[in-house]
């Protein structure tokens, strides 16, 4: 049985383990910290032992990049995700409960390590 999967990757210029399966879509929907500071990918993997578990699955290293960084070495592309233009944050307040911020020109690059 095959299924979609969702990875978090913090854009920090550390690598993190994804599944080794087909990249399937890559985004920024969402963020930890700050906006524009998270990257998902989606990958097809392969249910082996069919108990829709990830202890299993083969993984591989990634790291995210800026445009116009240095690309890691040796590594191979698998994505590109645009920040979307505007992060909208709850403020907690009644008044103003929602607050806009424009996080255009944010575009990170996902690199695979090569073995």
């Amino acid at each position: 049985m095959e299924r979609v999967l969702r990875w978090e990757v913090p854009v920090d210029d550390e690598w993190h383990d994804i599944g080794a399966g087909r990249v399937v879509h890559v985004a920024a929907r969402s963020y930890r910290k700050r906006p524009g500071d998270l990257v998902e990918v989606w990958t097809l993997e392969v249910d082996y032992a069919g108990d829709g578990s990830t202890a299993d699955l083969a993984m591989r290293p990634v790291t995210v990049i800026g445009t116009g960084h240095p690309a890691p070495s040796p590594a191979w592309y698998i994505g590109t995700a645009i920040v979307p233009a505007f992060v909208v944050h709850e403020t907690g307040q009644s008044r103003h409960p929602l607050d806009v911020e424009s996080a255009a020109g944010l575009v990170w690059h996902v690199f695979g390590r090569k073995p």
